[in-house]
């Protein structure tokens, strides 16, 4: 018995679902949907850590931290998610789609988090 294959949605339908639902995140990836799982308290702490020195070590520099409320968007990857943390340093670029009420980053020097699928490996911007 073979099944169909799932339909693969674009980048922009998702973020339109996803704004208008009230039922929690999701993790796009390459056409696909994935419900993102709350923390523990341990994962918040480390992540409460890592942003606490991010931002201390980025103090005078042309770089700005995130917190998890922050998407990203690695065209790279075909890749929408909420790191727990992350870093932009230069200049900011975000992306903007139809409807588009909060900024998404398109470029992350760096993203720290847990993914519910293994990423490629290049998965930031150069």
């Amino acid at each position: 018995m073979s099944f169909p294959p799932k339909p693969r949605l674009q980048f922009a339908d998702w973020l339109a679902a996803e704004r208008a639902s009230d039922q929690g995140r999701t993790e796009f990836l390459d056409g696909e949907v994935f419900a993102m799982a709350g923390g523990s308290e341990t994962h918040n702490l480390i992540c409460g850590n890592v942003l606490r020195k991010l931002g201390t070590r980025f103090k005078d520099r042309p770089c700005y931290v995130y917190t998890s409320d922050m998407k990203v968007r690695i065209e790279s990857a075909n890749l929408g998610t909420y790191p727990d943390v992350m870093a932009v340093c230069g200049e900011r670029l975000f992306w903007v789609g139809s409807g588009s009420r909060k900024p998404i980053s398109k470029a992350a020097s760096l993203a720290i988090g847990r993914s519910v699928r293994k990423c490629p490996s290049k998965t930031m911007n150069q």
